[in-house]
Parts: C-alpha cells; sequence; structure tokens
C-alpha cells in the first residue's frame, strides 16, 4: 500500500500534537514540585506552543490537498465542534455563576476543552461523511 503526501501529512499532525501534549504534562509535574525560576517557568508555558504550530501548518498543507467535498465535510465537522464547544461553555458558566457547579477557571479546564472540542468534532465528522454518501 502506497501512502499519498496527504495521508502522510495527516499521520505527521499527530507527532507535534503529542509532544505538546508531552510537554504539558512535563511542565504541569515540574511546576508542582518545586518553585522554578521564572525564565524556567515562561520556557515550560511555550513548550507547547511550538508543537502546535507545527501541527497547524501540516494541517493546513493537509486541507490544500482536499476535493471540494472533502473540505466541506471538514469545514461542518469543525464548525459543529467549535459551536457546540462554545455552547457547552457557555452552559457551563451560567450553571456555575448560578452556583449549580463548581467554578473552574481556564487555567485548569483547558486541557478538557480540547478533548471535549475534538471528540465533538469526531462525531460530527462521523455524522456529515455518513449524510454525503
Amino acid at each position: 500500500m502506497q501512502l499519498r503526501d496527504n495521508d502522510i501529512a495527516r499521520r505527521l499532525i499527530v507527532l507535534p500534537l503529542a509532544s505538546g501534549f508531552l510537554a504539558v504534562l512535563v511542565a504541569y509535574v515540574l511546576r508542582k514540585r518545586e518553585q522554578l525560576p521564572a525564565f524556567l517557568r515562561f520556557g515550560l508555558a511555550l513548550a507547547p506552543i511550538l508543537p502546535m504550530a507545527v501541527a497547524l501548518v501540516l494541517f493546513h498543507k493537509s486541507i490544500e490537498q482536499l476535493d471540494e467535498l472533502q473540505r466541506r465535510i471538514g469545514f461542518e465537522a469543525s464548525l459543529f465542534g467549535f459551536l457546540a464547544t462554545a455552547l457547552l461553555v457557555l452552559a457551563y458558566g451560567m450553571f456555575a455563576k448560578a452556583e449549580l457547579l463548581p467554578d473552574l477557571s481556564v487555567a485548569h479546564a483547558w486541557p478538557f476543552l480540547w478533548i471535549l472540542m475534538w471528540l465533538l468534532w469526531a462525531g460530527a465528522l462521523g455524522l456529515v461523511r455518513r449524510r454525503y454518501r
């Protein structure tokens, strides 16, 4: 089986995302263990940004190679994932303001937001693909 450039680009996106996630975990563990100097904390805060930027560039290159239908499917799934996440965050915020749920800061909740957005996107992608078959 021969891989197309698009397949290779899609698989390469996983590497920077995984390294960014690993950088976040390492930074979190190190920050909790001991008080680090400001320049190290700054470096640890920036550690996931470079892999995410690389993933963004690779993702953009893989989208350029898609046909119109694949782009439309991807756009609809991304739009649903983004808007559904925004709706759930808004609902959670309103329930937290009403003191029905714990009030979480973005610093604690952002990893879960990424996971939530990815899960909603993946579910929408399956539904949109089925609709266009």
